[in-house]
């Protein structure tokens, strides 16, 4: 599962073992910060909240995540 953030040159991507990973592609696509176990179970979304530096995501542990949040600075205009 892949995500852009809004006008960024970021990219959100999830695994069915609940891993969440966040890239930057100016970099040739280095990783920024990866949370493992984000969820229990695989997870079934992931958006960015419009507009905002928010990540949302919902797994197959019936749970919904709002708040992985990017920080701004010089990859990401905010």
């Amino acid at each position: 599962m892949l995500i852009f953030l809004d006008g960024q040159p970021i990219l959100a991507s999830a695994s069915s073992a609940g891993h969440l990973a966040l890239w930057d592609l100016n970099d040739g696509g280095r990783l920024l910060h990866l949370v493992r176990g984000a969820h229990d179970g695989a997870v079934t979304a992931v958006e960015w909240v419009p507009g905002q530096p928010v990540l949302v995501t919902s797994g197959e542990d019936n749970s919904v995540k709002v708040g992985f949040q990017l920080n701004c600075g010089p990859l990401l205009t905010c």
